[in-house]
């Protein structure tokens, strides 16, 4: 053994006096004292050998010091530790072991010396209410410990326990566990560019053998279950392989060119466990169902305690036939509507026009159901004033009310309309929400993990260019004319414009065709393009902004001074103009509000900012997102953003 306070000790000082001593006696010798060189010789051996036997001590000393130290703390009989079946150690306050026994040292460390810290063992990270099995010398060892106080001085007695053997086990029977996936695939019943059925079925064909080859690569057999979805049993240790691999299958599938076009079809992926194979179906099913909300094109993974992971999602929602779907909503939602005595209708916190504008035209469709209601709104934090001051020169003085008031508007039988988002807690009628029994929510975001959806009326289409658009749709179904009134239709136009960039991103042909209706109904163009003007401070503070921002291998960053007013606002717009510079991918820009770091994130669909902003704690989608950091402040929500986007890269 080694003892590093012994080798000064024992080996180097012998070695510096015999040295000493041979020096002096070749010196003697050479010049003549023959005398003096014999004494110095017999000097040598005596300090060779004084030497070596205090190096050969050096154990039994130390374990004295042991002994010693663990009969002066009088924690227990050392007698009882030293013979104790387990490796056993001792540590002061500062985490330095002063005793241990003789299994410790010969199992644990062999190089023990009294500078040792528990943690060197350990590892850092290592906690003993969460994580008390430590891996030492390629064994797992379960670590019990006990503190206590003596003479004034806290110590610490770890014990270890080899459980080798059962940890193995365990590790086998969880790589064991069977995980159930469901591959869908998107956008080929309906694919304009399949002319034929016999190209249908052919490319069908083509798409099935990648998802069987790409499951043989990970020892997994798949079985069809329908016309467009197939099914895999496999363990969880194929799952960490298939995850490994980020689920390549996606990229290949949406990369296929047929007859040299692509076809713009995707998979969707969803893969979950459970107790049983029915439960773990049961969660594929619902993961799968995730996927799919949140625009198709990726895999969704059900973990046991209720989080997700998401690979994918790189291409833009495709555009989907739901005209039967938004026929059928339209019906339940006037059913909801005429069986509530009072409707109450909210969009998310700082509503901007898509938010308030969805929620006028749903409060249009109540009052023309004969139905009293309000428009939760909070204009403090807006960002769409404009549409606010258009809905109260329509006449409608009273139908936007306060947060403040909404408490007092709820009765038993009264129907929360949720528009623009389906996260409660981020609209400004949280509380009504809370307090009403019937709900129903319309949104067009991506769905965010573990959302209800089946106990009330959800209304959700991501592909969908705005909210607006879906209620647009849904309102060509419940009045039965052939347009509607044309401030609402001013309205609804605004919040497509917004959320379309003025009909440059997420647009489809259902996009222009609701357009089309709300212009029929009057929708002036051109007071609804003033909206989107900046005064001259605005737009000298969103330069600004512009002018300080820095690129990141294709990102664009920047801030909002903290002594800005309305910075939501400019920081929007500024992560809009910032795509305007050539080879910028996305912007992502910053600014602080109400104590959190908040980013306002925007792309052209080539990078998914929504995954971005998720990472974050935030949400959105594809191409314009956002979050909010709690306990950050804006330099260190930059630094944040910038490991993401380094992972990405």
């Amino acid at each position: 053994m080694k003892f590093k306070g012994f080798h000064y000790d024992g080996l180097f000082l012998s070695l510096a006096a015999v040295s000493a001593a041979a020096l002096t006696a070749l010196t003697a010798f050479r010049f003549g004292d023959k005398k003096f060189a014999v004494t110095e010789a017999l000097i040598f051996t005596a300090v060779f050998v004084f030497g070596f036997v205090r190096m050969f001590s050096a154990r039994f000393r130390y374990g004295r010091v042991l002994s010693f130290a663990a009969k002066k703390l009088d924690y227990t009989d050392s007698k009882v530790l030293s013979t104790s079946p387990y490796p056993v150690a001792l540590c002061n306050s500062d985490g330095k072991i002063i005793w241990a026994n003789d299994l410790f040292r010969a199992d644990i460390s062999e190089n023990l010396t009294q500078m040792t810290d528990i943690k060197s063992l350990l590892g850092n990270n290592f906690d003993i209410d969460f994580n008390n099995y430590a891996l030492i010398n390629d064994r797992y060892y379960l670590v019990n410990s006990v503190t206590f106080h003596k003479q004034g001085e806290g110590y610490t007695a770890y014990k270890f326990i080899d459980n080798t053997d059962l940890k193995l086990t365990e590790f086998k029977y969880e790589s064991g566990i069977p995980h159930v996936v469901l591959f869908q695939i998107d956008n080929i019943d309906d694919n304009p560019n399949l002319g034929r059925e016999t190209e249908k079925t052919e490319l069908q064909s083509i798409i099935l053998g990648m998802i069987y080859d790409w499951c043989d690569r990970f020892n997994s057999t798949v079985k069809k279950i329908s016309e467009d979805r197939l099914m895999t049993v496999t363990e969880r240790s194929n799952i960490n392989d298939m995850i490994a691999d980020k689920f390549s299958v996606l990229n290949s599938v949406r990369n296929y060119k047929y007859k040299e076009k692509n076809m713009q079809v995707t998979l969707s992926i969803g893969v979950s466990s459970g107790e049983s194979i029915k439960d773990s179906e049961k969660n594929a099913r619902k993961a799968l169902e995730t996927a799919i909300n949140r625009g198709g094109d990726q895999a969704a993974i059900l973990f046991e305690d209720g989080s997700y992971s998401f690979f994918g999602a790189v291409s833009k929602s495709a555009d989907k036939k739901i005209k039967v779907k938004i026929k059928l909503w339209a019906r339940q939602l006037s059913d909801e509507i005429l069986a509530a005595d009072r409707i109450l209708i909210s969009g998310h916190k700082s509503a901007d026009f898509d938010s308030l504008g969805s929620a006028f035209g749903i409060a249009y469709a109540c009052m023309y159901l004969g139905k009293e209601v309000n428009i939760i709104y909070d204009d403090k934090l807006s960002l769409a004033g404009d549409v606010a001051e258009l809905i109260r020169e329509s006449g409608h003085i009273d139908l936007i009310k306060s947060p403040d008031e909404s408490a007092a508007l709820v009765t038993p039988d009264t129907l929360f309309i949720l528009t623009d988002t389906h996260v409660p807690h981020i609209s400004d009628g949280a509380a009504a929400y809370d307090a009403c029994s019937h709900r129903v929510i319309i949104d067009h975001h991506r769905l965010v993990p573990g959302t209800e959806t089946d106990k009330f009326l959800f209304i959700h289409n991501p592909n969908a260019s705005s909210a607006c658009e879906i209620v647009t749709e849904l309102l060509q179904h419940i009045i039965k004319e052939d347009r509607i009134d044309a401030n609402v239709a001013d309205a609804l136009l605004a919040g497509i414009m917004l959320d379309t960039k003025e009909f440059v991103l997420r647009t489809s042909t259902v996009t222009f065709e609701v357009a089309a209706f709300l212009k029929s109904s009057g929708a002036d163009t051109l007071k609804i393009n003033k909206f989107f003007f900046n005064d001259a401070q605005t737009g000298k503070i969103i330069n600004k902004v512009v002018l300080d921002s820095e690129t990141h291998n294709g990102f664009a960053v920047s801030r909002v001074d903290n002594d800005v007013p309305k910075a939501r606002l400019i920081a929007s717009k500024a992560a809009d103009e910032l795509l305007r510079i050539s080879g910028i991918k996305a912007s992502f820009v910053l600014y602080e509000e109400n104590g959190r770091a908040c980013i306002s994130a925007r792309s052209f669909g080539d990078v998914n900012v929504q995954l971005i902003m998720e990472a974050l704690g935030g949400g959105g989608h594809q191409t314009m997102a956002a979050c909010q950091i709690k306990n950050a402040d804006v330099d260190s929500a930059k630094e944040m953003l910038l490991s993401e986007l380094d992972d990405i890269l």
